[in-house]
C-alpha cells in the first residue's frame, strides 16, 4: 500500500484503500546508515526507528441499500393519522453525510405520507382509505454525499404494499400490556401468533396487528385504584414504603390494550414478483376457531399453554363487530351533512317566525280605526255642531248623530237659531234632492246649513219638510 524512497519520501502504492475496511494505518519506518567502527575491523550499522500513523479519509463510494425489496403491511381503513404503518430501512456503509440516508416518494400519495428521516410510512390526516383495498407505494433512498455515490442511479428503490382490512377479517384480542409496551412488542406478538399457524397447516401463513387500541376503561379503573392506594398510604405511613410501592407497580403493570388482528393464509403476495397477487385473508370465524376456546372469549389452549405468549398475557378473544350504518355519521361526509341539516333547520325556523310576524302586522294594518276625526267644513258648521239655538251645549243625541254620520249614515241637520216664540224642533228628515233656485217657496220658512257637507238647505218648521238650496 505504501513504500518509501531512498530519499525518505513515503508514497502510496497502486492498491486502493477502503475506509470501510480500515480507517487508520499504523506502521514503523527504520533508517540505517553505512557507518563502521573506528578500528574499521568490525563494521557496525546504526539504525533509527519511528512510528507513522495514517488516517484514511472516507469517500462517497457506497450507495444506500434497502434491506427488503418489498415491505408488506396491513392497516385498518379507520386508522388514525400519525401512527407508523410500516418502516422502511436503507443502510449506507459510508460515514458522516456520505452515510446519512434520506427517504422520499417519487410520486406523492393522497392517503399515505413518508417521514424522510425515519422512513416511517403513516396515514395522512385527511386520508380516504377504502376497506379491502391494496395500495402500492414506491420509496427511494439517497445519501447526503456530494458528489453523489457512483451508483446509477445514485438512489435505491423499494416498494411498499399496504392492504386494508374489513371487520369480517378481524378479531379483537385483549392483552395485559400498556400501550407503549404493546407498540414495542408488536413484532414479538405477531411472531407468537404466526408460529401457531404451522401446527394448523398454514406453514406460510402470518398474523398481523393492524391496530392497537387503548383500554380506556382499564386505564380509568387503574387510576382510581392508584388514587385509593395513595390515599391509604397517607394513613399507613411508612408501611407504604414496603407494601404500597409494590402494589403500585403491580397496578401499573395491570393495564390492558386491545389488539385488532388479521391473518393471511399464505405468502404469495409477500414478494416483489407477487406484488399484484390478491391477499388470502382468514375470515373472522376462522380466526376465532384458531384462537378462541369458547364463546365466553377465553383464549384457546394453543395460546394459554404456549411459552411464546409468556411475555404478554392474553385475556380475551372476541369477534370484530360489523360496521353499522351509524358509522356514516362519524365520517367526514356524515359530519358535513349534520352541520348542513342544523344550518338548514335554523334558517327554516327564522323564516317561519318572519312570515308569522309579517302576516300579523299586515292583518293589524287592515283593521279600521274605532274612531275617526270629524271633518269640519266651516267655522259656522262647527259652531252649529257645538251649540244649540239659544247658546246651549250640544246634547248627547247630537254627538251620537255625528258618530253615525262618520260611519256613512245620513247627516244630522243642525238648525239655525230661530226667533223667540217659534218652535225649536230640528227637522226629522234629510233634505230631499230637490234643489231650490235660491228662494223659499211652498211653506219652507227656515234655512239651515248641514254641518257635515256644508250645504245650505231650507225646511218647513211645522212639517219638517226640507230641500237643498242651489249654490
Amino acid at each position: 500500500v505504501f513504500y518509501i524512497t531512498e530519499q525518505g519520501y513515503l508514497r502510496a502504492g497502486q492498491d486502493l484503500l477502503d475506509y470501510e475496511l480500515e480507517k487508520k494505518l499504523t506502521f514503523k519506518i527504520i533508517a540505517k546508515d553505512k557507518g563502521v567502527e573506528r578500528d574499521q575491523t568490525t563494521p557496525k550499522v546504526l539504525t533509527g526507528t519511528t512510528t507513522v500513523t495514517i488516517n484514511i479519509a472516507d469517500q462517497n463510494d457506497n450507495c444506500p441499500i434497502f434491506e427488503q425489496d418489498l415491505y408488506h403491511a396491513y392497516v385498518s381503513p379507520t386508522e388514525p393519522p400519525g401512527i407508523a404503518v410500516v418502516t422502511v430501512l436503507a443502510t449506507d456503509k459510508d460515514s458522516g453525510s456520505y452515510g446519512t440516508v434520506f427517504y422520499s416518494m417519487p410520486q406523492a400519495d393522497v392517503n399515505f405520507e413518508l417521514n424522510g428521516l425515519t422512513g416511517n410510512v403513516q396515514v395522512r390526516s385527511n386520508h380516504q382509505l377504502k376497506a379491502d383495498t391494496k395500495y402500492v407505494l414506491r420509496v427511494q433512498a439517497q445519501d447526503g454525499g456530494n458528489p453523489d455515490c457512483p451508483g446509477t442511479p445514485p438512489t435505491a428503490l423499494t416498494y411498499v404494499r399496504i392492504d386494508t382490512t374489513t371487520p369480517t377479517h378481524l378479531i379483537k384480542v385483549q392483552v395485559q400490556l400498556s400501550y407503549d409496551e404493546a407498540v414495542s412488542k408488536k413484532a414479538q406478538i405477531e411472531a407468537a401468533f404466526s408460529k401457531t399457524l404451522t401446527a394448523k397447516g398454514y406453514s406460510t401463513g402470518s398474523i398481523h396487528v393492524v391496530h392497537i387500541q387503548r383500554d380506556q376503561l382499564g386505564v380509568a379503573r387503574r387510576r382510581r385504584e392508584v388514587n385509593d392506594l395513595l390515599d391509604s398510604s397517607v394513613l399507613l405511613g411508612d408501611l407504604y414504603k414496603y407494601s404500597g410501592g409494590r402494589n403500585l407497580l403491580q397496578l401499573n403493570q395491570g393495564q390492558t390494550v386491545t389488539l385488532y388482528i388479521s391473518g393471511v393464509k399464505d405468502n404469495r403476495a409477500d414478494s416483489l414478483s407477487g406484488i399484484e397477487n390478491p391477499t388470502s385473508f382468514f375470515t373472522r370465524e376462522e380466526l376465532l376457531a384458531l384462537f378462541r376456546k369458547d364463546t365466553s372469549g377465553a383464549p384457546a389452549d394453543i395460546i394459554s399453554n404456549n411459552s411464546d405468549f409468556a411475555g404478554f398475557n392474553v385475556i380475551k378473544v372476541e369477534p370484530m363487530a360489523d360496521a353499522g350504518v351509524v358509522d356514516f355519521w362519524t365520517s367526514d361526509a356524515g359530519i358535513v351533512l349534520i352541520v348542513f341539516l342544523i344550518i338548514f333547520g335554523v334558517a327554516l325556523i327564522i323564516l317561519l317566525l318572519f312570515l308569522l310576524w309579517f302576516f300579523c302586522w299586515k292583518k293589524r294594518e287592515k283593521q279600521p280605526s274605532s274612531e275617526k276625526p270629524v271633518k269640519k267644513s266651516s267655522s259656522g258648521a262647527a259652531k252649529s255642531n257645538q251649540t244649540k239655538p239659544g247658546g246651549g251645549a250640544s246634547s248627547s243625541k247630537d254627538r251620537q248623530q255625528g258618530q253615525l254620520r262618520q260611519k256613512g249614515t245620513a247627516p244630522v241637520v243642525a238648525p239655525v237659531p230661530i226667533k223667540s216664540g217659534q218652535s225649536a224642533a230640528a227637522p226629522a228628515k234629510r233634505p230631499s234632492e230637490a234643489v231650490a233656485n235660491g228662494k223659499s217657496s211652498g211653506g219652507f220658512d227656515k234655512k239651515a246649513v248641514d254641518p257635515v257637507t256644508g250645504r245650505e238647505y231650507e225646511y218647513n218648521s211645522a212639517t219638517g219638510e226640507k230641500r237643498w238650496l242651489k249654490k
